[in-house]
């Protein structure tokens, strides 16, 4: 059972949308000048973010514990476990 990747990829959708929330308010204090470099702060707080959230788990696996077939199972359980999250959100 992969509970705690199911658990993960909750947290991680959850905190997506607060990390969205976040990097809107850091860049509106910024006090930008014109919309494109509005818009390009944004962006890489976004990426940046996004990143951080998604892909640190995977990372620690990978280069800190070196367990490459726990790594293999957690990627495959957590773009599974994230589609079908997302179909489920997308219906209601």
């Amino acid at each position: 059972m992969q509970l705690p990747t199911i658990l993960y990829v909750a947290a991680t959708l959850i905190l997506e949308q607060l990390y969205k929330l976040y990097s809107v308010w850091l860049v509106k204090r910024e006090n930008h000048r014109d919309e494109q470099a509005y818009e390009s702060s944004l962006a890489s707080k976004r990426f940046i973010f996004d990143f951080v959230n998604n892909y640190v788990t995977l990372y620690f696996l990978a280069f800190w514990n070196r367990s490459l077939a726990q790594l293999a199972q957690n990627i495959a359980t957590f773009i599974v476990a994230k589609q079908f999250i997302y179909k489920g959100i997308y219906w209601f």
